[in-house]
């Protein structure tokens, strides 16, 4: 008798149980990653490029700015034309640099994730592009971001958006 028992414990111990079996609602089946295209690395490379370019540039502003203001920068003739600019970007307090370029660390970040095609970097990217954008505005004034930045940024975000159902 205890050597039937015992065979049927391990019968049962053997089968799988499903979730509709023990009463658990099924798990949803997560979705296969899908390939990135060529189109779409190509994309993600240019994000990369330049938001590693624009957090290197001003985080080291942000480092190295005492250093810029100690040297009076008297542009070339042929240059002239941006001094005012050069003047204005010194001028400013150094931890907007800091805070500009952790943005730019932000949508980098935003790329790499969806690199690996997760929907989390689209939307951290998403911000930290509206945030570059409106902290010029902000802080610098309305001069200091162009139409064509604007474009760009917006074509980058519905382009993305565009992929945003293949991102798991």
């Amino acid at each position: 008798m205890e050597e039937t028992e015992y065979k049927e414990v391990e019968n049962v111990q053997s089968e799988e149980i499903s979730p509709q079996k023990s009463g658990q609602p099924a798990q949803e089946e997560q979705k296969p990653p899908q390939k990135r295209g060529w189109n779409l690395s190509l994309m993600l490379t240019a994000s990369f490029i330049n938001a590693a370019f624009y957090a290197f540039s001003l985080l080291s502003i942000f480092l190295f700015i005492n250093d810029f203001k100690a040297q009076s920068y008297v542009l070339p003739d042929d240059l002239a034309f941006l001094q005012d600019s050069v003047d204005m970007l010194l001028s400013l307090d150094r931890t907007l640099f800091l805070f500009w370029g952790l943005l730019y660390v932000l949508s980098f970040s935003g790329a790499a994730l969806m690199w690996k095609m997760k929907k989390i970097g689209f939307h951290l990217y998403t911000c930290a592009q509206l945030g570059i954008l409106a902290f010029g505005f902000i802080f610098i004034g309305r001069n200091s971001i162009a139409l064509g930045d604007i474009m760009l940024t917006a074509l980058f975000i519905v382009y993305y958006a565009m992929h945003l159902k293949r991102f798991n």
